[in-house]
């Protein structure tokens, strides 16, 4: 059987999630276990949401002390839907009550921390 680069995949993968087919993760799964190269499954996600952002499908996953509303998350939707470019944007809340408040946006190719943890340390670092 011949290596396929990890980027052709990962481009191959997009592009069927982007068109609507979610059993290619699974596929992928299956690939990755039989030939050994689960350990490389980062990787994979990290050129996958990549691709994604090319084919204007924005993944990102909020942080937030507390669940965040509707209205913030059609907020949050709207500006990297305009910044990206995007024609979807696809969002996973998580709640962390170590930011003791404020958001943590992460995308795949940026972070934007406006939390009180990360604003405490910047002081520490200061003081």
């Amino acid at each position: 059987m011949t290596k396929l680069s990890r980027r052709k995949v990962a481009m191959h993968v997009a592009k069927e999630i982007a068109e609507g087919n979610q059993d290619i993760v699974r596929q992928l799964a299956a690939y990755l276990i039989q030939n050994k190269l689960s350990s490389l499954v980062g990787l994979y996600v990290r050129d996958i949401r990549h691709y994604l952002i090319d084919l204007g499908v924005v993944g990102v996953e909020i942080e937030s002390a507390v669940d965040i509303d509707d209205s913030l998350r059609r907020q949050i939707e709207a500006v990297l839907k305009d910044h990206y470019n995007a024609k979807t944007v696809s969002v996973a809340s998580v709640e962390n009550q170590e930011l003791l408040g404020g958001l943590r946006l992460q995308t795949a190719d940026s972070v934007l921390d406006t939390s009180l943890q990360s604003r405490l340390k910047k002081l520490r670092t200061i003081a």
